[in-house]
């Protein structure tokens, strides 16, 4: 896997030696930030971080802090094992703990970019957005980017609390969708 454009582009990172985890495609990835723009900033959430390439993509592309949380203990020496080799650790912050104990402790802060790619057996990304309006953490020009089987798209619907549906594409037998103010 690599990262895709920015600083980083063709980095090559690793992915998490795991059934546990699905990862996001270079293809995705990139049409995720053809949708959400190509260079961007600020800080951004990376929750469900699997091997962190959400998250370090966003850097490569211009954010300045990034938070990347998953709870198993391959996923994370994953992810520190890709910031390092890509030398951006003074611009990550890591964290395991189960998504919603990330939340609860996090909830103060404020993410310009928030990407939800769990498990797709959880279906909690509506609640994780609920969650994140009642509690103030996307700021006024944030976006939450969010990726779920097309199956499930009757869950998504085109307001969610304060956020609207502003685009949604679907790629295979996925689909990604994006959320704003």
């Amino acid at each position: 896997m690599r990262i895709c454009g920015g600083f980083y582009r063709s980095r090559i990172i690793e992915m998490v030696n795991s059934d546990e985890t699905r990862e996001t495609t270079d293809k995705v990835r990139m049409a995720i930030f053809n949708l959400i723009g190509q260079y961007i900033s600020g800080v951004s959430l990376d929750l469900f971080g699997g091997s962190g390439a959400m998250g370090l993509e966003s850097i490569s592309r211009g954010i300045e802090k990034c938070y990347i949380n998953d709870i198993g203990t391959t996923q994370i020496k994953t992810i520190n094992k890709n910031i390092k080799t890509l030398k951006c650790d003074d611009k990550v912050i890591v964290s395991q703990s189960d998504y919603k104990e990330f939340l609860i402790k996090n909830k103060d802060k404020k993410f310009d970019y928030i990407f939800l790619d769990p498990p797709y057996a959880l279906k909690v990304c509506p609640d994780i957005i609920q969650f994140i309006d009642e509690n103030d953490m996307l700021n006024q020009y944030g976006m939450i980017v969010v990726e779920y089987p097309v199956e499930d798209d009757k869950m998504y619907p085109n307001v969610i609390g304060k956020y609207q549906k502003i685009k949604d594409k679907k790629y295979g037998i996925r689909k990604i969708a994006v959320y704003e103010y």
